[in-house]
Formats: structure tokens, C-alpha cells, sequence
């Protein structure tokens, strides 16, 4: 969902009238441009936690790190809608997936 082009908002401002939205995927450099590297760290930080789930060593630090990484994605999405206005729908899908992996990392760490 993060490759979609519809992730992340920038409003543009072409004239004081005027209000443009535009859509980037989390992997743009556009939003980076502008000052919002929120998402390409969300982005970044999903690839690691997949490497991650994929690896999947016995190792106790790799459930640790996989919860760490989730839990900076969730806050680095937070922190972009927050700061930049940049919720999508597409964003907001992103951010419930991060949630859920999340739950479901936590609930197969205490079993």
C-alpha cells in the first residue's frame, strides 16, 4: 500500500485563494522536499520490520526490535498527519496495518 501513489497529502497553495492537493507514495521524495520525512521513515522502518518477520530467528531482541520499529512507524504517522496535514486514506490503512501487526507481534510474544 506504501508504493501506491495516494499515501501521502501536500496541500499547495499556487495563490492565497487557492488550495491544490496532491498525493505521493511514502517512497517520494516530494514530501522529503518539503521538509516531511515522516513517511519515507515509516516506509524504511516497514521494509526493516519485514526483513525482520521474514528472517524470524528465535532470537529474543528480534521480537524487541520488530515492536520498537512499529511502534516509531506509529508514531512517525502520528507525527506527519499531525505536523504536515498529510492524512489519506490510503494513510490511514497504512497506520491500522501497523497497529495490527503490532497487536498480533505482542500476542505471540507472551504465548
Amino acid at each position: 500500500m506504501m508504493m501506491l501513489p495516494f499515501g501521502v497529502s501536500m496541500t499547495f497553495a499556487p495563490n492565497p485563494t487557492d488550495r491544490v492537493t496532491k498525493y505521493f507514495s511514502y517512497f517520494s521524495m516530494m514530501p522529503v522536499g518539503y521538509g516531511n520525512l515522516f513517511p519515507f521513515i515509516t516506509a524504511l522502518l516497514s521494509i526493516v520490520v519485514l526483513l525482520l518477520l521474514l528472517v524470524r530467528t528465535k532470537k529474543a531482541y528480534n521480537g524487541c526490535a520488530v515492536r520498537v520499529c512499529l511502534s516509531i512507524c506509529i508514531l512517525m504517522s502520528l507525527l506527519s498527519w499531525l505536523l504536515f496535514n498529510s492524512v489519506s486514506i490510503v494513510g490511514v490503512c497504512v497506520f491500522a496495518l501497523h497497529i495490527i501487526v503490532l497487536v498480533l507481534q505482542n500476542i505471540t510474544v507472551h504465548e
